[in-house]
């Protein structure tokens, strides 16, 4: 009983080459704590987020240490269409879903050796 995760490639030939795993040029930065609007609902939440993240390519769940279930996403639309998604299509459940974190990176790089402005 094999599952597929996020990518598979399928075909009627057991010769045929796995294609290579899709290389993405954006990653999931916006997260959110999303719980059930009634408590009841916490098995189709679950059930729904993992439907969710199958489906996503862009989509990470998470389940903190907490127990909370956190949703990361790739931005503010993407997040308003998985939310969507989940309360129509996966959990079939309304959601409440926190304000969103947005981590902020910094980077430190070298000046360049030649001064490409003066």
């Amino acid at each position: 009983s094999q599952q597929v995760l996020k990518s598979a490639t399928l075909s009627s030939s057991p010769w045929m080459p796995p294609f290579v795993e899709l290389v993405h040029s954006t990653y999931p930065i916006l997260r959110v704590a999303v719980e059930p609007f009634r408590s009841s609902d916490l098995g189709a939440l679950a059930r729904g987020l993992q439907l969710l993240n199958q489906a996503d390519a862009h989509v990470e769940v998470i389940v903190s240490e907490a127990g909370e279930h956190l949703l990361v996403t790739a931005g503010e639309v993407h997040l308003q269409r998985c939310v969507l998604d989940l309360t129509e299509a996966y959990a079939k459940c309304e959601v409440t879903v926190s304000e969103p974190i947005v981590p902020f990176r910094e980077t430190i790089v070298p000046l360049p050796e030649t001064d490409m402005v003066n």
